[in-house]
């Protein structure tokens, strides 16, 4: 139960997120994967306490809900298979597509991600930003 809950929260991560560095962007960038997971990491927080504040409202044992800091220290999250979808040559933003690979406590699941880096107009920085996640036939 435990396992389907905390994948089904991490699915849940479908809100508009964003993330800023210093460095280029690029869809295979370290530094814009690692902002990527930051960006997923920050949503299940979020997910994991609504979560718990409905199921307290309703009265259900949200036991079975693991906690955020087990989460981060015990998930593994891997941006692979990384594809650029286009660049926008005006705005210097990538369009990019990958799979967002997670384990946590023997359970694996792969997501399918789409994420822009873009530029931020007068500044030597770039944000990423992602809408919404799927999941990945297996």
């Amino acid at each position: 139960m435990k396992k389907h809950i905390i994948c089904v929260a991490l699915i849940l991560v479908a809100g508009y997120m964003v993330s800023c560095s210093s460095k280029e962007p690029a869809c295979e960038a370290k530094n814009t994967k690692q902002q990527v997971i930051q960006i997923v990491l920050d949503q299940t927080r979020t997910e994991l306490e609504n979560m718990r504040k409905e199921m307290e409202s309703l009265n259900i044992d949200n036991k079975a809900i693991p906690e955020f800091e087990d989460i981060q220290r015990d998930a593994v999250f891997q941006v692979q298979n990384v594809r650029a979808r286009g660049v926008n040559e005006d705005t210097g933003a990538y369009q990019c597509a990958a799979e967002l690979a997670m384990e946590f406590r023997g359970e694996k699941n792969v997501v399918d991600i789409m994420y822009t880096a873009e530029p931020i107009e007068g500044q030597n920085g770039y944000s990423v930003s992602m809408e919404g996640l799927s999941p990945k036939e297996q």
